[in-house]
């Protein structure tokens, strides 16, 4: 009876340390998996960032003619929800910002902008920022 009472005894812990070693294993890749769909989501959040950056410089440098009347430097913002479409400032989960500051010469004049993205919220994180230039020449060097 000892005999038996010692392997049921061995078996038993053997049992216990499998249990454990596997609840172990099972939490840390629990863990992986929740932070690869953290990475994955701040990952996605830039893409799209840099995307919309990208768009906005496009329009920067195609609206010459409204461009031609800034006197001064010059801030756009844009609020958008989660699906990176535009929204109320209250609802908005990114906001876009353009900043325009422009240059006089006597050839003509050189705007420069900084087009950023921040996560909206009460700690602005910046996901991307990106520089644009236009040139616009002035009419005089054009005739010449």
């Amino acid at each position: 009876m000892a005999k038996t009472s010692g392997r049921t005894n061995s078996f038993l812990l053997e049992m216990i340390l499998m249990i454990l070693f596997f609840s172990v294993s099972a939490a840390v890749i629990l863990q992986l998996f929740a932070s690869a769909y953290i990475i994955q989501k701040q990952s996605s959040s830039k893409n799209q960032a840099l995307l919309y950056a990208q768009t906005l410089a496009e329009e920067f440098k195609a609206s010459e003619q409204e461009l031609l009347s800034l006197i001064s430097e010059q801030t756009e913002e844009r609020y958008l929800d989660e699906n990176w479409q535009e929204t109320e400032k209250s609802t908005a989960v990114y906001t876009a910002q353009i900043k325009i500051t422009g240059q006089k010469t006597t050839a003509g004049q050189l705007l420069s902008a900084t087009v950023s993205v921040f996560e909206a919220g009460a700690e602005s994180h910046l996901l991307c920022q990106i520089p644009a230039t236009l040139y616009l020449p002035s009419e005089r060097s054009a005739e010449s």
